[in-house]
């Protein structure tokens, strides 16, 4: 928590030096009400958060940069949506779906639809679930500057998705190509949670209990000591089911 307080410390600074400039045109400006945003997430300053994400919003439409003023409207739909406002949460990231679509940037639409499955997860919606990862996965496939990182991030809640739902064939599918990808990726601890946590339910699936055992606790013990209380959540939860 130390470490994403004393971000938005600096942040505020150089937002604070910015407005005092009044140059909306600075490609930064936009930028730091948007790290600000996620940042004031991360220390559960909710209304901050959506005060930082709007600003964003409004600079970068200022700018006509429709790409960034999308990856703010996602963030602030993440936002919504962890705090149980899921018609919020639905509006905001329908508007991504559709102009991130319309202007080919498949990966903010691909992060979009990850986060709807996390959240029909969470409302027990298994159609909507399924749905929206067959979407990611028809999406993660265009072309874009971290396409590895989507599509490991994709990769791993296909194979926990399935596997969660009892399609254990589709889930051993992209558990073959995920295993295939993850090497260059095995040290990211952003990943490799997801990775480990992905390769626990796919092992449940297959009755394999002492391996999804060993890699839920390998995903437990990648989020400790962090700020990721959804993924401790499912680290803990993953493995109470497999208790």
């Amino acid at each position: 928590m130390q470490y994403y307080k004393k971000s938005l410390d600096i942040l505020d600074k150089g937002i604070a030096f910015m407005e005092k400039r009044k140059d909306s045109s600075l490609y930064e400006f936009g930028y730091a009400y948007l790290k600000a945003g996620e940042n004031s997430d991360k220390v559960n300053e909710i209304s901050e958060s959506v005060a930082y994400f709007e600003k964003s919003k409004k600079i970068f439409t200022h700018q006509n940069d429709t790409l960034m003023y999308l990856w703010a409207q996602n963030g602030l739909a993440q936002l919504y949506g962890k705090n149980g406002l899921y018609d919020r949460a639905e509006k905001a990231r329908q508007e991504v779906f559709e102009k991130g679509t319309s202007i080919k940037e498949y990966q903010v639409v691909t992060m979009a639809r990850l986060a709807a499955c996390n959240e029909a997860n969470r409302k027990n919606d298994l159609t909507e679930e399924l749905y929206q990862i067959r979407m990611a996965l028809k999406e993660r496939k265009h072309e874009s500057d971290v396409q590895g990182i989507v599509d490991i991030l994709t990769l791993s809640y296909a194979v926990s998705a399935y596997a969660r739902n009892g399609i254990q064939d589709t889930s051993n599918l992209y558990k073959r190509e995920l295993v295939t990808k993850i090497g260059p990726h095995v040290n990211n601890p952003f990943l490799g949670t997801y990775y480990h946590l992905a390769m626990s339910w796919n092992a449940l699936t297959n009755n394999q209990y002492a391996l999804a055992e060993r890699y839920a606790h390998n995903a437990l013990n990648g989020v400790k000591g962090t700020l990721e209380a959804p993924n401790i959540m499912r680290s803990e939860l993953l493995l109470a089911t497999i208790y």
